[in-house]
């Protein structure tokens, strides 16, 4: 049933099992066979015990190379449908491109802080940029992410009951940190839960990426929250992190070659 309708799918994922074919468990991952940007996993195995090996194995490596085509694919739509003002305004306080699209058009700008969100009263998506200045990799650990991260929105995002401010949930699935290459460069991807502090019930998931301007000697802060108390929020998360990979930092901008430092 495989046929030419189906051959434009964008995400694919074959499952052969046969013995005569095949002396071991193998994945393989190749893109646009079919069609452009087109993510497409191949998973042979002789017998199915070693086909549930190579699964249990390397599933999060299937998982995340569709991921990270989808978030591909969603970074390309927002630089095809860039939102003009919210690009001016990043650019002209940080010397950085974004490729957001137009349903984030409310701002809020302060000190080496910019908020940017959809407002809506549904499924509601919210990004922040920030930057303090950079003086040693200690600034660029789990812990000191957090607590850059804790003071910030203490000061920059309160809530609508005086002295309530957007806090970081540590008691429920604790923030985690990935350090990883993004554009041949140090960046740090963390993931956890927020929530409103003293007084409101508020809360979702964040996603934040912390890279090194050192062009201009600074550390600079992305991070998407959603805010939908009654819908699935993995997608606009999803959205989000396109939004945040679509960043880019001024050396980037210039196209001056710079290797960040790294705390590992």
């Amino acid at each position: 049933h495989f046929d030419n309708l189906l051959k434009a799918t964008r995400n694919i994922v074959f499952v052969e099992v046969n013995p005569n074919k095949y002396t071991q468990a193998k994945i393989n991952l190749s893109r646009n066979r079919w069609a452009n940007t087109q993510a497409i996993a191949n998973v042979v195995a002789p017998d199915t015990e070693s086909l549930k090996t190579v699964i249990e194995s390397n599933g999060n490596t299937i998982n995340d190379y569709f991921i990270q085509a989808e978030r591909e694919r969603m970074v390309d739509f927002y630089r095809n449908n860039i939102n003009a003002e919210a690009l001016r305004r990043v650019y002209s306080q940080f010397g950085c491109k974004i490729a957001l699209p137009t349903s984030l058009n409310k701002f809020t700008q302060k000190d080496n802080f910019l908020w940017i969100t959809n407002g809506s009263a549904q499924i509601r998506q919210d990004i922040v940029i920030y930057s303090t200045p950079y003086t040693s990799t200690d600034q660029l650990s789990h812990e000191a992410i957090l607590a850059r991260r804790d003071s910030i929105m203490k000061v920059n995002m309160p809530g609508g009951v005086e002295g309530s401010y957007m806090g970081t949930e540590y008691r429920f699935l604790p923030p985690v940190t990935n350090f990883v290459t993004h554009n041949n460069a140090w960046c740090a991807e963390t993931r956890g839960l927020w929530k409103m502090k003293n007084g409101e019930h508020m809360g979702g998931p964040f996603v934040s990426l912390t890279r090194v301007d050192e062009m201009n000697m600074q550390i600079i802060t992305i991070e998407g929250f959603v805010f939908a108390p009654k819908y699935d929020k993995r997608n606009p998360l999803r959205q989000l992190e396109a939004m945040l990979y679509s960043l880019i930092l001024p050396h980037e901008v210039n196209e001056i070659i710079i290797s960040a430092k790294t705390t590992n």
